[in-house]
């Protein structure tokens, strides 16, 4: 029996093409270099439309997509935090787009093990839900003990460094995409759409 077809799109085909479209339920992570930024690929699905609704956690005045439900998780307790990301998921029903803010910022004001219960309560539920979310942990995140932690509860693993976007983690997929470099700016560039226009000049910056 064939494989199901993909059910969301991440907005960029090489992206989708690699990982074959995202599945319901899936939390990715972007593991970030020095220079790199996630804000290309953070629009990018922002701009596509199957979703029941749209969640931004903010730790940050500026993360505040257009759109989103904001939720401010600066001042708030990490299971608190957790628990009212998920009231507002069920509430908008399956098939969320959930953004989150460099969890960098989390760990500032609750320490590694604050950002990981946070990050562990938060992430199964949505996996169960079949709601999609975007994490960044950023290159402030030199901790490979926490990242280890991390990784090891979600779905996918993203590093995202100089020209390439890598796949290290994928769970559901073929373990063949493990190790590529699905999104070159390169390759962008020559099947781009407006979308990937918009996010190239982003990059390019």
């Amino acid at each position: 029996m064939p494989p199901d077809p993909p059910v969301a799109t991440s907005g960029i085909p090489a992206l989708d093409d690699a990982l074959g479209g995202l599945l319901w339920g899936d939390n990715i992570i972007f593991e970030v270099e020095d220079g790199a930024d996630t804000a290309p690929f953070y629009r990018a699905i922002s701009a596509t439309d199957p979703w029941s609704g749209r969640i931004a956690v903010a730790f940050s005045d500026g993360f505040a997509p257009p759109g989103f439900i904001r939720i401010d998780g600066r001042g708030r307790e990490p299971a608190e935090l957790a628990d009212e990301v998920m009231r507002v998921s069920r509430a908008s029903g399956a098939h969320d787009l959930v953004l989150v803010d460099d969890l960098d910022l989390a760990i500032a004001q609750w320490g590694d093990e604050g950002a990981f219960r946070f990050f562990a309560r938060t992430c199964p539920p949505l996996l169960r839900i079949g709601a999609i979310a975007y994490w960044t942990l950023g290159p402030g995140t030199g901790r490979g003990h926490l990242r280890d932690r991390v990784a090891g509860l979600t779905q996918c693993v993203l590093a995202l460094g100089g020209e390439r976007l890598v796949v290290i983690k994928a769970e559901g997929r073929p373990p063949k995409v493990i190790g590529t470099a699905p999104v070159s700016y390169t390759h962008l560039r020559a099947h781009e759409t407006v979308l990937d226009l918009v996010c190239r000049l982003l990059l390019e910056k």
